[in-house]
């Protein structure tokens, strides 16, 4: 992947990763702030619709924009 950068958190579907079947959710910034912020936009509906297996949140803390990953 890209080179992280600060503001950014990535929100990343892996099928099977665990058991065939089972997707894990990883939600992971370049600080606590960023994770929390991702995490929020989440919470609130910012991904419904988005059927993309990884998305990069940038600008997490004032603005939170998502692009495919």
């Amino acid at each position: 992947g890209s080179a992280w950068t600060p503001s950014t958190a990535y929100i990343i579907a892996v099928d099977n990763a665990f058991a065939t079947g089972k997707v894990a959710l990883v939600i992971a910034g370049t600080s606590a702030g960023d994770t929390k912020a991702a995490t929020d936009w989440l919470s609130s509906g910012g991904a419904k619709g988005n059927t993309n297996s990884a998305v990069m949140i940038s600008n997490t803390i004032t603005s939170p924009t998502a692009t495919v990953a």
